[in-house]
C-alpha cells in the first residue's frame, strides 16, 4: 500500500506541474494575442480580443453546429458566431450570427484581429 500511495502522490504532484504549465502557457498566449477564451463547455466558448492600447474589445461565443451532410462520416461540423459585445469593432459581416466551416476559423480569426489593431501593422 505505502508503494501504491506513493505512486498516486508521484502522478498527482506531476498533474499539478502539468496544469501549471499549461496555465503559464495559456496565460503567455493570452498576453501575446490579446485572445481571452471564456466560459467553455463541450459546445461553445466565448471570447474575447482587446486591443489594450486603443481600450477597445470585441466579444463573440463559437458554437458547434451539428449538422447531417452526405459525405463519407455522414455527420459535417460548423461553428456559429454569435457576437455579444462590441461588435462595432468586429468586421461588418461578423456583426450578426453567421455560419461557417471549421477550416475557415484561422483565416476569420486573422479578419478579427486585422480589424482589432488596424494600425498595427
Amino acid at each position: 500500500n505505502t508503494d501504491n500511495s506513493s505512486g498516486i502522490r508521484d502522478q498527482l504532484s506531476e498533474a499539478s506541474t502539468t496544469i501549471r504549465i499549461q496555465k503559464q502557457i495559456i496565460s503567455h498566449y493570452k498576453m501575446l494575442t490579446g485572445i481571452k477564451v471564456d466560459n467553455v463547455t463541450s459546445q461553445s466558448l466565448d471570447v474575447t480580443v482587446r486591443n489594450v492600447k486603443r481600450g477597445t474589445a470585441a466579444n463573440f461565443r463559437l458554437t458547434s453546429v451539428r449538422s447531417t451532410a452526405a459525405n463519407s462520416t455522414g455527420e459535417e461540423i460548423s461553428l456559429r458566431l454569435d457576437p455579444l459585445e462590441g461588435t462595432e469593432h468586429l468586421p461588418e459581416y461578423m456583426r450578426t450570427a453567421i455560419e461557417f466551416e471549421v477550416d475557415q476559423c484561422p483565416t476569420l480569426m486573422r479578419e478579427v484581429l486585422d480589424n482589432m489593431f488596424p494600425d498595427e501593422e
